[in-house]
């Protein structure tokens, strides 16, 4: 008897414990499914034949942050940035091609190095985003946010819409802000 009585005890708890294993299951395969999904959007990245975005850049220093507005296209392994804001820098392009980098403006074109320095330029932010996703290790995935270490040392958050496109970036070093990206008009074809 006084063992029907505690089964009929224990059912509730034994019911309530499969309960919790059932949603600690549905969190593991929907955070699968995450990791999935961002891993398929970065090959279709790699992938694409042409992308092409707007972003309004803030570059964030120690003591102020400066923003400015970018066309971004990349076809064919070469990715072609034009500022549109602020007006005193508006039609400067940057283009980078397999690690060169030069700046054009007004049929004056210039060649830059494109080592790595302590601080980033606002131009090479959309480069660095693309090859965070791409090239990056994930370290963080949830269905609109995903966070990546990046080739060269920094670190991306990158946030997607419902409709998968991107919507903006921050990236980071030694665990501070350097750059982010509000991001429009995302195209990729």
């Amino acid at each position: 008897m006084k063992r029907t009585i505690l089964f009929a005890l224990m059912i509730p708890l034994l019911l309530t414990g499969c309960g919790i294993l059932y949603e600690v299951a549905a969190i593991i395969s929907r955070q699968r499914r995450d990791a999935e999904n961002w891993k398929a959007f970065a090959e279709t990245v790699e992938t694409a034949e042409r992308i092409s975005f707007h972003a309004e850049i803030t570059a964030h220093w120690e003591e102020s942050s400066a923003s400015f507005g970018a066309d971004v296209a990349r076809a064919g392994g070469e990715t072609h940035i034009t500022l549109t804001a602020p007006e005193t820098v508006s039609g400067i392009t940057v283009r980078a091609k397999d690690g060169e980098t030069a700046v054009e403006f007004d049929g004056v074109i210039l060649s830059l190095d494109a080592g790595r320095s302590e601080t980033l330029s606002p131009c090479g932010a959309p480069q660095r985003m693309l090859a965070a996703l791409t090239q990056g290790t994930m370290e963080y995935c949830a269905s609109s946010s995903a966070s990546f270490a990046g080739p060269d040392g920094e670190s991306a958050t990158l946030w997607r819409d419902e409709t998968g496109a991107l919507t903006g970036a921050e990236i980071a070093r030694d665990g501070r802000k350097i750059l982010t990206l509000e991001i429009t008009d995302w195209v990729m074809g």
